[in-house]
């Protein structure tokens, strides 16, 4: 099945999809069969203290998520700000190198 069909079913199934469980199902599983083994589909809040309202479908390991959550990087992760102000989807690696070269490029 090419890129195109795979989204469209996607698509479909979430459309299709009695819960939020279920599209978080269709994720993770969409993902493993790319290679991706973790997932985090998310507002940009602490995954384990959303906010009402706030879209969390994370499957990382519950001890990093305590981690994340007690070191409060919710409030300071340079990938959720990225993410907060891009306009298309991005790799962490191009990230992290335009991220490196502002920064030097800036004298920091």
């Amino acid at each position: 099945m090419g890129r195109r069909e795979a989204t469209l079913d996607f698509v479909q199934k979430c459309r299709a999809a009695a819960s939020a469980e279920d599209i978080a199902r269709f994720l993770f599983a969409e993902m493993e069969a790319c290679g991706i083994r973790y997932v985090a589909c998310a507002s940009h809040v602490d995954p384990l203290k959303p906010p009402t309202g706030a879209v969390a479908i994370v499957n990382y390991p519950h001890p990093w998520l305590v981690w994340f959550s007690d070191k409060k990087y919710a409030n300071r992760d340079p990938i959720f700000f990225g993410a907060h102000n891009a306009l298309l989807p991005f790799w962490w690696e191009e990230f992290v190198v335009n991220t490196i070269w502002r920064v030097t490029s800036a004298g920091f």
